[in-house]
C-alpha cells in the first residue's frame, strides 16, 4: 500500500513539472497582456503587473486638445538649449501601487511639489511633497478607478492640496476624504491655471517650457514596447508601430527634461524608483512631431498640459 502511493506521488510531481515547463514556456507577454486585466492594469517587459488610470486617450491615438483654453507662447528664444533636466526639483520617486492614480501622481505629487520646490529653490531637500490622495480621493470618492487631468487640475485651482505628510497616500483605499483642517491647508497651494498645447511645432513648444522650468503633463498610450532599453542603454519608447485595435492603454507622466543627444524628452513616471532609469523613462521626439499626423503610425501622446502657477 506505501509502494502504491509513493509510486502515484512521484508520478503526480512529475506531471506537475512537466505543466509548469509548458506553461512557462509558453507564456510570453502577449499572453500576459491578453490575460483578464483590469481597465487600469499594465504588464511592463519585466511582466511586473502596475497600474495607469488617465482618462485622456482614445482608441485612435488622436490629440486631444481644449482649444478655448489654448497656451500661447509670448516670444521664442534665440537659441534653444541641446539639453534640459529640471528632475532635481522632483520630490523622490514615488510609487501609486494598485490604484488608477496616474494623473493625480503626475500632476498633484510630481508637477505640484515641483513648483514649490522650484519657488523656494529647494533643490537638495526636496521639502514639498504634495499630497495625490486629497485630489485623488475626492474625484474617485472610493471608485479607486482611472481619473482625467481635468478633473485633478480644477481641483487643484479651486481647492490646492495638502502635504502628503498630513494626507498619506493609501494605495488600498481611496475612500477618506479631506478633513477640514486638510482643506485649510491646501488654500495654500492651489495652481492659477492650465493650458493645453496646441499640437503645432509641439516639439519646439516643449523645449521652449522646459527652459523656462515648466514641466509638461502629458497623456500616453502605452504597449508592450514602453520601457523597452534603446541603443543608449536608456528605458524608452521609440518610433513603431502602434496597434489600435488591440486594448488601449493610457498613462499620465510629467515631462521634466529633454536631450538632443538621445532625441528624446526626459519622463517621470509613477512605478517606483526599482522600473526603469531609477523611475524614468525617456519618449522619442518623434512621438510629439506626430501628433497632427493621423497617418503616422506611432502616434501615442493623446494630451500635452502646462499648470500656471
Amino acid at each position: 500500500f506505501k509502494y502504491i502511493i509513493m509510486k502515484n506521488y512521484k508520478t503526480l510531481v512529475l506531471l506537475v513539472l512537466i505543466l509548469i515547463s509548458f506553461f512557462s514556456c509558453q507564456l510570453d507577454y502577449d499572453d500576459l497582456k491578453n490575460i483578464a486585466l483590469e481597465d487600469n492594469q499594465f504588464i511592463t517587459n519585466e511582466d511586473e503587473l502596475v497600474y495607469l488610470g488617465c482618462n485622456d486617450c482614445n482608441s485612435k491615438g488622436n490629440y486631444i486638445v481644449n482649444t478655448s483654453a489654448l497656451l500661447e507662447l509670448n516670444s521664442v528664444p534665440i537659441q534653444i538649449a541641446n539639453s534640459i533636466d529640471l528632475s532635481e526639483f522632483l520630490p523622490p520617486i514615488g510609487n501609486q501601487g494598485k490604484q488608477g492614480s496616474c494623473a493625480s501622481w503626475s500632476s498633484v505629487y510630481y508637477l505640484k511639489s515641483f513648483n514649490e520646490n522650484l519657488k523656494f529653490n529647494n533643490i537638495q531637500r526636496n521639502e514639498y511633497k504634495m499630497s495625490p490622495s486629497f485630489v485623488y480621493n475626492q474625484i474617485t470618492n472610493g471608485n479607486c478607478s482611472g481619473t482625467s487631468f481635468e478633473a485633478n487640475l480644477s481641483i487643484l485651482k479651486n481647492m490646492g492640496t495638502c502635504s502628503i505628510q498630513n494626507f498619506p497616500y493609501n494605495d488600498s483605499e481611496c475612500e477618506t476624504q479631506p478633513l477640514y483642517n486638510q482643506i485649510v491647508e491646501a488654500e495654500n497651494y492651489k495652481i492659477n491655471d492650465y493650458k493645453y498645447l496646441s499640437g503645432q511645432d509641439m516639439l519646439l513648444e516643449m523645449k521652449i517650457l522646459l527652459m523656462n522650468q515648466k514641466p509638461i503633463l502629458i497623456a500616453v498610450i502605452l504597449d508592450e514596447k514602453f520601457g523597452v532599453k534603446d541603443e543608449f542603454n536608456l528605458t524608452s519608447y521609440r518610433n513603431h508601430t502602434i496597434n489600435y485595435n488591440s486594448k488601449i492603454s493610457c498613462h499620465g507622466m510629467l515631462v521634466v527634461g529633454y536631450d538632443d543627444t538621445y532625441n528624446a524628452f526626459k519622463v517621470v513616471n509613477s512605478w517606483g524608483e526599482n522600473w526603469g532609469d531609477d523611475g524614468f523613462v525617456w519618449i522619442d521626439y518623434i512621438a510629439f512631431e506626430n501628433v497632427t499626423k493621423p497617418d503616422e503610425p506611432f502616434r501615442v501622446i493623446c494630451q500635452a498640459i502646462v499648470v500656471e502657477n
